[in-house]
């Protein structure tokens, strides 16, 4: 729970950078009345976000998650390097981010300040290409 008692908000992880994910929550939330906006929280990278504003051309804007501003999106940004800083791009460094975004959802969930986890689309080369599968996953899983 929120400290004035609502309701946590959805976390919704961005997925790849280099995907579709950015593009797709973006003109999600645009279409969502701006008091709604604040239900949810985009775990992300700021400049893929603002880069899904611009290429989808929605008036939206993005405030921190720990800094709302009404009618405002929330974010919770995840910084990662190496992000190619296009779409479209395959990238170790894509994956890497794709895993972190949702490791800080779950950790979000678990800790109650987020009510539940949606994700965007992700890449399973680009997670391979980064070695996070076969980390992520406890061994007595893989077989």
């Amino acid at each position: 729970m929120t400290q004035d008692n609502r309701r946590a908000p959805i976390a919704i992880t961005m997925g790849d950078p280099s995907g579709v994910g950015a593009e797709v929550i973006v003109k999600a939330i645009a279409t969502m009345p701006a008091d709604e906006r604040g239900n949810f929280v985009v775990i992300g990278d700021r400049d893929t976000i603002e880069r899904a504003v611009k290429a989808c051309n929605v008036d939206l804007a993005f405030a921190d998650r720990g800094k709302p501003v009404p009618g405002a999106a929330l974010l919770e940004h995840i910084p990662v390097e190496g992000l190619p800083g296009k779409f479209g791009v395959l990238s170790p460094a894509c994956g890497e981010a794709s895993f972190r975004y949702i490791e800080a959802a779950v950790r979000m969930a678990q800790s109650g300040e987020a009510a539940g986890i949606v994700t965007a689309p992700i890449n399973k080369e680009a997670l391979n290409s980064a070695a996070i599968i076969t980390m992520a996953i406890p061994a007595c899983w893989r077989r």
